[in-house]
């Protein structure tokens, strides 16, 4: 029943590589681009494999396309979407980080104005911003959004396409 539990769990699955994106820097992200198009190179690859033994014997054929190229282009689709979405969350958090940054600042300039005004000196606020603005990755995430989501819609589609070529 655990077995099944993880398989129907993807963060579960992708907890520790989700963890490592969301703390890494471009590093990472270069690399989960990567896995992405290597992990549905393979997946295309396997599935034309399978379709092409089909052709030639179609028992083992039936068996390779059933229990390598319909898991492992699922596989790889899933790992395309659940990266994608972590990218948009990170961008959406990135853009929500950069905001609030925005308004800290502002806020102690107007409280340093007010400060120096002899009449109403009041004392800084306890929450002044950073020196530097936080630091994000958000074209990156985004891009990854995009590519992943397309990754894996482009995964499907063309896992449909070779198997209606086949039939």
């Amino acid at each position: 029943m655990k077995v099944l539990g993880w398989l129907f769990s993807a963060s579960q699955r992708h907890y520790h590589g989700i963890r490592r994106y969301e703390k890494g820097g471009t590093g990472i992200r270069i690399f989960t681009l990567f896995l992405m198009l290597a992990f549905s190179a393979a997946a295309l690859a396997l599935e034309w494999w399978s379709i092409s033994l089909l052709a030639e014997n179609f028992l083992v054929g039936l068996l390779a396309f059933i229990f390598l190229a319909v898991v492992f282009c699922l596989a790889a689709a899933e790992f395309s979407l659940v990266y994608a979405l972590v990218a948009f969350r990170m961008f959406f958090w990135g853009v929500a980080e950069r905001a609030a940054y925005r308004a800290a600042k502002k806020r102690a300039k107007e409280q340093a104005a007010q400060a120096a005004q002899p009449d109403t000196a009041q004392a800084l606020p306890a929450d002044a911003p950073a020196q530097e603005a936080p630091k994000t990755h958000r074209a990156f995430d985004m891009f990854l959004f995009l590519f992943g989501l397309v990754l894996s819609v482009g995964i499907i589609i063309a896992f449909i396409a070779c198997f209606v070529a086949w039939a």
